[in-house]
């Protein structure tokens, strides 16, 4: 995998903030970079913390693409 993000994470560069009012696109591959806890189950499938840092990152990235609107906190 190591080799593979090595490689895409320059394409993400490229791509990563040209939007346009249909797309919305970033890197989200380092989503659990600065976490302690565990989201995986296996090699492929979430636990619900990684589900929720997915979640949670999914909303600020359209949020910063202003595809959704702020929430209140």
């Amino acid at each position: 995998r190591a080799a593979y993000y090595a490689k895409a994470r320059k394409l993400f560069n490229d791509r990563e903030g040209k939007t346009n009012a249909r797309s919305c696109f970033a890197d989200m591959s380092q989503s659990f970079d600065h976490t302690s806890e565990r989201v995986w189950d296996d090699t492929r499938h979430l636990l619900g913390a990684g589900n929720r840092i997915v979640a949670e990152r999914v909303v600020a990235q359209l949020q910063n693409c202003d595809m959704i609107g702020r929430t209140a906190e």
